[in-house]
């Protein structure tokens, strides 16, 4: 489990670990990956490796967390009860995956933990905080179910979307996935 030191060295050296894991990702599978290699290709001792992190488990877990806080999943589901407003905002996250981490989703695809990211969201939706801000007059096992819902659907269709190598825009993929969390799939008679 990440550390939670953050001076800048500290950060550093975390991300350092972080993206030796992405790259060895890139050529390795994750089953096949050591502490030892990760070492090795980041260029440091298991002391400095264990002074951050327990396990490899745990790289990949500080890395996934980091990814999504940049992503800024709250920022969309803020905005739920308003269409216009939750399009923009699955339009940011599907930009921000394809202009700034389309490598780390491919590598994470390619490596079957696609699921893992899409759990480490699913942690975040379901987390205390994000209920104290998102409760809304709903209530809570309704909001509850909402927000697994949609996190699972934003999810799949941004695996979906890395699979078929990105043929659509992030524009038209914020569009999709907003008619499916805003429409009714059928009408009742």
């Amino acid at each position: 489990m990440d550390r939670h030191n953050k001076s800048e060295r500290a950060i550093l050296q975390q991300h350092r670990i972080e993206g030796s894991l992405l790259q060895l990702l890139e050529t390795e599978s994750y089953a096949s990956l050591s502490v030892r290699k990760i070492c090795s290709n980041a260029s440091i001792p298991r002391r400095t490796f264990y002074y951050y992190f327990e396990n490899k488990e745990d790289v990949l877990s500080s890395l996934l967390n980091r990814l999504l806080l940049e992503c800024n999943l709250e920022a969309m589901f803020d905005s739920e009860d308003d269409p216009a407003a939750l399009e923009r905002g699955f339009i940011r996250y599907f930009q921000y995956w394809h202009e700034r981490r389309k490598r780390e989703l491919c590598v994470l695809v390619k490596n079957g933990l696609a699921q893992e990211l899409m759990s480490c969201g699913l942690r975040w939706a379901n987390s205390e905080e994000f209920w104290k801000k998102s409760l809304g007059d709903s209530t809570q096992e309704a909001q509850m179910i909402r927000s697994v819902l949609g996190v699972t659907c934003v999810f799949y269709a941004l695996f979906y979307w890395c699979e078929h190598d990105f043929v659509q825009t992030p524009e038209q993929m914020a569009k999709c996935v907003t008619q499916l969390l805003t429409k009714p799939i059928h009408k009742s008679q």
